[in-house]
């Protein structure tokens, strides 16, 4: 699972808790990862107009043949993102890897992170879509650490 905070044109990942399986692991704390083709990105953009402007400053990189560059498709999967509570990446960034993010809120219900979970499509997806088990989980941990920072339940 990862935490991470918008910063400069990026998401920072300031915290990292390793799979309990023994699969090859690398700790990331302290790299970049894109805004568009991210499920922690996306929850950003989503959310906080800040990031969306980071966007406007910098266009978008092609990653893979997955790869939203279009401003108005990252805009659309925005509108998505808002309207069902958490993003997916599905080899956006990276082939064969799979994300499902959920927005971090502070007291006042600013966005102030995002946490997801990633791994291989094989393990998050069903049939090319995010396994809901392992949405409702990611939810339920953004919802935990947003009551820790003082949001009200939601």
């Amino acid at each position: 699972m990862y935490l991470g905070v918008l910063h400069q044109h990026g998401v920072l990942i300031v915290h990292h808790v390793f799979r309990p399986d023994d699969t090859r692991q690398v700790l990331e704390v302290g790299s970049m990862h894109p805004l568009h083709s991210t499920a922690l990105g996306k929850v950003l953009l989503a959310h906080d107009p800040v990031a969306r402007g980071e966007l406007t400053d910098n266009p978008p990189e092609s990653f893979t043949v997955h790869t939203l560059t279009d401003l108005a498709d990252i805009d659309a999967e925005g509108a998505l993102t808002r309207e069902r509570g958490w993003s997916a990446a599905v080899e956006e960034t990276w082939e064969g890897v799979a994300s499902i993010g959920a927005l971090i809120q502070d007291r006042r219900r600013n966005p102030v992170g995002a946490v997801c979970i990633s791994g291989a499509v094989e393990r998050v997806c069903e049939a090319g879509v995010p396994r809901p088990e392992l949405v409702v989980a990611v939810r339920e941990a953004a919802r935990a650490i947003s009551r820790d920072l003082g949001a009200s339940r939601f």
